[in-house]
């Protein structure tokens, strides 16, 4: 039997382009690429993640973040410096640009985050957080 009425996927998703939109919208005056701010705020929040380590993070695949990378250290954004325990490996690292683009970033989110929010009481507020958040957990122990 098919069922009429939208999943909670639907919402997730509608959540997800709407958000996207905003974030890009917001971005357009600093010249960073779309769909690379999770790349560029995740080298912020964790200066020294390995390519390897940062796909694993966004869980994303590994041919993608290549791709965010390059782009990124292109635009002068992050940093590729060696591993000096390990010269194969490179950790990543925010330029002083990429770390103030981080910053405004991260303000960006949050103010998106209350937008979203709206209406919401405190309560409310931290019950929708820990239900996503445990949706989140139990995505990915479904994968793995």
């Amino acid at each position: 039997m098919r069922r009429k009425e939208p999943t909670i996927l639907r919402f997730i998703s509608i959540l997800y382009r709407y958000s996207h939109m905003h974030i890009a919208r917001r971005l357009q005056p600093y010249g960073l690429p779309s769909g690379q701010h999770p790349f560029l705020l995740a080298v912020c929040r964790h200066p020294g993640f390995s390519q390897e380590k940062l796909s694993e993070h966004l869980v994303i695949d590994k041919g993608t973040t290549a791709k965010a990378v390059k782009a990124l250290e292109k635009g002068g954004w992050i940093e590729r410096r060696v591993d000096e325990a390990d010269r194969r490996v490179y950790r990543l690292f925010a330029t002083k640009q990429g770390q103030e683009l981080g910053s405004r970033l991260d303000e960006i989110l949050l103010e998106w985050q209350e937008v979203l929010l709206t209406g919401f009481s405190p309560t409310e507020k931290e019950e929708a957080f820990d239900l996503v958040k445990r949706m989140a957990e139990n995505a990915r122990s479904a994968a793995n």
